[in-house]
């Protein structure tokens, strides 16, 4: 009788950047461990009255299964708290709820192999998570085939024909403390003008009247497009074809940045510890990437 495969469930949450980087925990982790991965697509989103996140992992080339929806967001609330507090007692490899402890990257997480089904929750914000299979990762992450792209997003893909253009992201957040200092976008400017002759900066935001009133005045008497009125994965495979970038404190662009085919990603390197705009921990911004 052949022997059933252990079962790997990774519940998703938050937005792009988010559940890319929680899939690809998963995935390492399911190959590793000759596992078979699902996702639950519906549990993390069920509360998420703040921000209303939706599940957008659809839109891309990934190859897995889904765990089956339960319509009782109380019931699954109550259900969680109890596996996690009584995993508290057991040793990693015993768990059959894995939660991710802090924010830097989990050394124990990386050479985990399960021996159970399990469920699996965390940011898991960090390269080294799925490194052994980054070719995977990559196909896996492409645009899925039957995904018709508009023509706003086509028109603007026309615009990139040159090497001196440069993918630069804004990312506003509710709590202003999240955004990033003119200084830091200055000092990328200044390095990007030093190694790329007539740069052209591509502007991506989530809010271009911020932009206009904080950072525009970063960009006077240089080559602009802003770019707009796109989906959010329309933006997300724009960026991802730029051979130059400067990130914001957000996985988003570090995603696109990561999946392109970079020369240059420059990334802030201050270090937030927790809330809105979280960046600079252990493990999060690859060696290659310039940090200033």
């Amino acid at each position: 009788m052949k022997k059933k495969r252990k079962i790997i469930i990774c519940r998703l949450s938050g937005g792009i950047g988010n559940q890319l980087f929680m899939y690809a925990a998963c995935k390492s982790l399911a190959i590793r461990s000759d596992a078979e991965l699902y996702i639950d697509s519906y549990s993390g989103f069920a509360g998420d009255a703040s921000y209303k996140r939706v599940y957008v992992l659809s839109n891309f080339n990934i190859k897995c299964k889904y765990a089956r929806k339960i319509h009782f967001p109380l019931m699954l609330k109550i259900i969680r708290r109890i596996r996690l507090y009584f995993n508290n007692f057991k040793k990693l490899e015993n768990r059959g709820y894995i939660f991710q402890s802090g924010i830097a990257v989990d050394r124990n997480f990386l050479e985990l192999k399960v021996n159970r089904n399990v469920t699996v929750e965390g940011y898991w914000q960090s390269e080294e998570y799925f490194s052994e299979v980054s070719d995977i990762i990559s196909e896996e992450f492409k645009v899925a085939q039957n995904y018709i792209f508009s023509i706003e997003y086509l028109n603007s893909l026309a615009l990139i024909n040159g090497i001196n253009c440069v993918a630069v992201h804004f990312r506003v957040f509710k709590d202003v403390k999240g955004n990033l200092s003119c200084d830091y976008y200055r000092d990328a400017i200044n390095l990007i003008e030093k190694n790329i002759k007539n740069p052209i900066f591509f502007i991506f935001t989530n809010d271009i009247e911020f932009f206009d009133l904080h950072y525009s005045n970063l960009f006077i008497s240089k080559t602009i497009w802003k770019i707009g009125n796109l989906p959010d994965i329309e933006v997300f495979h724009l960026i991802s074809k730029f051979n130059f970038h400067v990130i914001s404190n957000s996985t988003f662009s570090w995603w696109a940045a990561w999946l392109s085919n970079s020369k240059m990603v420059i990334s802030p390197k201050f270090f937030k510890p927790d809330g809105e705009g979280t960046w600079g921990f252990e493990g999060l911004i690859p060696d290659r990437f310039i940090k200033i």
